[in-house]
């Protein structure tokens, strides 16, 4: 990843990560204590699943591609992407 890039993240969200998922380089940055919360939240709404949940972590964190498509990757590898972000 371009370390311009890396910098203007950096600058924007503050503390910022780097994984890889199928070869695809994501940076992602922490969960605010809101932001969490409000997965909190809609984890424990009835009729949510473990996935969906997964879901809200990730669209909250990633901020890099922007452009970044959960449906492009299997479910463990959106898995492992959440558990690593929180």
């Amino acid at each position: 990843l371009d370390a311009g890039i890396l910098f203007e993240l950096k600058k924007k969200h503050g503390s910022i990560f780097q994984t890889e998922i199928k070869g695809s380089e994501i940076v992602f940055k922490e969960l605010t204590f809101s932001e969490f919360d409000k997965v909190a939240a809609y984890k424990s709404t009835e009729g949510i699943s473990s996935a969906d949940a997964e879901d809200e972590i990730i669209r909250a964190s990633v901020v890099y591609p922007e452009d970044f498509d959960l449906n492009k990757f299997p479910p463990g590898a959106i898995s492992s992407l959440a558990e690593q972000i929180v």
